[in-house]
């Protein structure tokens, strides 16, 4: 978790030959696909995914086709929807995805939020409490110690996943706050009213004194007192996820054909990763997957490493998670593992197209069984890549649709001199009556179109950077592209 992250999300292709090949042949058979649950499933699992989050500028006044159709042809077979409020969702959207076979995970968060404007009263009671003054700027900490906020949450998630809307459901970033740097040790919790009374509960002790040395319960003198802290935090956050899947009225029991995702974290820091993690976050994957029986779980590349520029972080930088995923494997030789990556949540460190493509290639390699990242709309590639037609399809008589790789600036493609119709090497007066941009979809409105096979030249097309999230990258324009039209 950063601030740079969390100020994101508060403001709220890759492509593969062979993915876009395959994607352009479904696309001509658009409206004979038909949404096929069993087909969403096979895709929910397995392969590269991406997570949006459709509060940004980039997806907003564009047909939800459009969007639909952008992810699809850069590949994708499956979204994880980031849902930070969940009384706020596009469940027209969802059905988007969903006609085109696209499985779409509804992605919360387990350990707080960034929005308490629809809490009840009282719901201060659920924050956790800090070892020393702290605060993560515009997100909310909630302790999974609170039974009123558990209630609140499974009560949340009935109403979110109402209808059977989400192929699964998704638990991401559950963990404690805490950090093992020095200078952020304030950012130790839950110190709570409920985790004391609940610690205390448990094991008739007060919790560690983590300032005064002189103190018999000073967390570094009284080691087991500690170790006792330690797993207490791991319970707290396992049980937490376990109620809100298997408890009475949670997701498996209101809605059993559900897919459910864990998530956690995974660093490079060195042999005792794995350790630190456990320690300070509350973190003991195989228990967490024995206890909450996932369909899946994801190891979420941690923030001092997708920090990291492009420079400093390789794109097979995972391989120095191999104690994580070995640990999972190790307790559960068959569950399904996947890899999360950050591609864009600071300037400073995004990854382009090529380092997320190698990226994705390698995970797979390396024995991952699905990959995602966050988020589509800040790559590199929506920054760096030129605009190019993936596909031409002529609607009837008069009408054209082109899709292309990503979002079309209207000014530029409203423009009919960028337009020529070609046929037999003869340049046709063919007459534009109109222009419609809709995202990544230009339709093209003649007077009449040419009978029989021809060509379509395109230039000068742009794309859109008032609509990127980071300012100060100029336009792309498209190469001179020629398409040819079956008549």
């Amino acid at each position: 978790m950063s601030k740079a992250f969390i100020s994101i999300l508060i403001c709220s292709c890759f492509l593969f030959s062979k993915l876009i090949a395959s994607s352009c042949k479904k696309h001509n058979q658009f409206d004979k696909l038909v949404d096929d649950v069993a087909k969403r499933k096979r895709n929910a699992l397995k392969g590269p995914s991406i997570q949006f989050s459709p509060g940004f500028a980039y997806y907003l006044n564009r047909s939800k086709e459009s969007l639909v159709e952008e992810i699809e042809l850069a590949g994708y077979k499956t979204v994880h929807y980031f849902i930070t409020n969940e009384n706020v969702v596009d469940k027209e959207l969802v059905k988007a995805f969903q006609k085109r076979n696209i499985a779409v995970w509804a992605m919360v968060l387990g350990n707080g939020t960034y929005s308490t404007d629809f809490f009840p009263k009282g719901w201060e009671k659920w924050k956790v409490k800090f070892i020393a003054p702290y605060t993560f700027e515009g997100f909310t900490f909630l302790s999974p110690f609170s039974k009123e906020y558990l209630g609140w949450k499974k009560q949340a998630l009935g109403q979110l996943l109402k209808g059977n809307l989400f192929d699964g459901i998704e638990f991401a970033e559950a963990y404690l706050p805490g950090s093992w740097e020095e200078k952020a040790k304030a950012s130790h919790g839950d110190v709570s009213e409920n985790a004391v009374a609940a610690f205390q509960q448990k094991y008739h002790r007060r919790i560690p004194d983590f300032f005064n040395k002189q103190s018999p319960d000073y967390f570094k003198t009284d080691t087991t007192l500690y170790n006792l802290w330690v797993n207490f935090r791991v319970d707290g956050v396992n049980s937490f996820l376990n109620e809100l899947v298997n408890g009475k009225g949670g997701v498996r029991e209101s809605f059993p054909d559900i897919f459910v995702a864990t998530w956690s974290l995974g660093i490079d820091a060195g042999p005792k990763s794995v350790d630190m993690l456990r320690e300070h976050n509350g973190l003991d994957v195989p228990k967490m997957i024995q206890l909450v029986r996932p369909d899946i779980h994801f190891i979420q590349t941690h923030y001092p490493d997708w920090i990291k520029s492009e420079v400093d972080l390789s794109y097979d930088y995972f391989k120095a998670y191999g104690p994580f995923f070995r640990e999972i494997r190790d307790a559960n030789k068959t569950i399904p593992i996947g890899l999360q990556a950050d591609i864009g949540s600071v300037k400073s460190m995004i990854k382009s197209g090529g380092w997320f493509k190698r990226f994705l290639a390698e995970t797979l390699n390396y024995g991952y069984s699905a990959t995602t990242a966050y988020e589509y709309n800040l790559g590199g590639y929506i920054y760096k890549d030129k605009p190019l037609a993936l596909i031409v399809k002529k609607q009837n008589k008069n009408d054209l649709m082109i899709s292309f790789n990503k979002r079309i600036d209207a000014i530029s493609a409203g423009n009919v001199t960028n337009y020529r119709f070609i046929q037999h090497g003869k340049v046709l007066m063919i007459g534009i009556k109109k222009i419609i941009t809709d995202g990544n979809r230009i339709k093209i409105i003649t007077d009449r179109l040419p009978a029989g096979n021809f060509e379509l030249e395109l230039k000068g097309i742009e794309d859109t950077p008032r609509l990127w999230y980071y300012k100060g990258y100029p336009a792309n324009r498209m190469d001179g592209q020629k398409m040819m039209i079956e008549g």
